[in-house]
């Protein structure tokens, strides 16, 4: 069996999806789901989902919400590694679809994040000798992030960028990165350019020495660089779609499963795409059906 670490947010996800077109600035009719979610925490049941042993560093209250984390994550035979924590809120995550279930606007709360140091890491870096590969979000501290990439130089990180808000956190660490995956919104954040094309954008990518990336668009194509060669994967038009949370959770888990497997990028994200279209069928953000993918 495959053994990979990770290191990242988990959290309550409130979903509300409006029953028409979304009115900015007053109350709509629509519905609202809650339900386990957090990018790592999804990219860690997907991988389990698929058959490999995950070790995820993460942080978990110890109210109702966090129990229900815990027995969630040990369903699924993941080893949470979490500091003992008593007087931050578990983390949340509310998200406004329009009728057409795709994401307008999200807030999200992780301020219980910053109990997960580099000291607690450090105490554990036994673990880290599992695995060739360590994958992390952007939610640690810009600070944490730098003694991550300073202490596991021998580790292939990989790297979810997560949001706009938090992507410049692994600016310094570009060339540092195995494998960098963000939208095209996060890339123009990063780059502080917010006109170009995806293509332009690979190319002020490997100028920055960045060797392997995935950029996705939406419901565009996926650009890829492969050991600084770029290319390109077709996305088809899903009809029907429940859900877009977590669907680049599922694209990235995939993608991280076949390469760990020594498949092709081009595979690899093939792979991902199947598994993410599984998601945009599920009112969570994972689907348990992904683990026919590998029957």
């Amino acid at each position: 069996m495959e053994k990979i670490v990770l290191i990242g947010g988990n959290t309550i996800d409130y979903i509300a999806t409006s029953k028409n077109k979304l009115i900015k600035k007053t109350s709509n009719i629509g519905s609202l789901s809650i339900s386990l979610g957090g990018v790592m925490r999804n990219i860690c049941v997907n991988l389990a989902n698929l058959g490999m042993k995950c070790y995820f560093f993460t942080c978990i209250g110890s109210d109702l919400y966090g129990k229900m984390m815990n027995d969630d994550l040990n369903k699924h035979n993941i080893d949470v590694l979490s500091p003992k924590i008593d007087n931050f809120n578990n983390a949340s995550y509310i998200c406004i679809n329009d009728s057409n279930h795709d994401i307008e606007d999200a807030i999200i709360d992780n301020e219980i994040m910053k109990e997960l140091t580099f000291d607690f890491l450090l105490d554990n870096k036994n673990v880290f000798d599992k695995s060739s590969y360590l994958v992390m979000d952007t939610n640690l501290d810009e600070e944490e992030i730098d003694n991550i990439f300073n202490e596991f130089k021998d580790k292939k990180i990989i790297v979810e960028a997560i949001s706009r808000s938090k992507v410049n956190r692994i600016k310094a660490h570009l060339k540092d990165i195995y494998l960098l995956k963000c939208n095209i919104f996060e890339a123009r954040t990063l780059l502080n350019d917010e006109t170009s094309s995806g293509e332009i954008l690979l190319d002020k990518f490997i100028s920055l020495g960045v060797r392997n990336l995935i950029l996705s668009q939406g419901g565009d194509s996926i650009l890829y660089l492969e050991n600084f060669k770029k290319g390109e994967v077709k996305i088809e038009k899903e009809e029907s779609i429940v859900n877009t949370t977590g669907c680049g959770d599922a694209l990235l888990a995939g993608i991280i499963y076949k390469i760990a497997n020594n498949y092709t990028f081009e595979e690899a994200i093939k792979f991902g795409r199947e598994m993410a279209k599984l998601t945009l069928h599920s009112k969570a953000a994972t689907s348990e059906k992904v683990k026919e993918l590998v029957k």
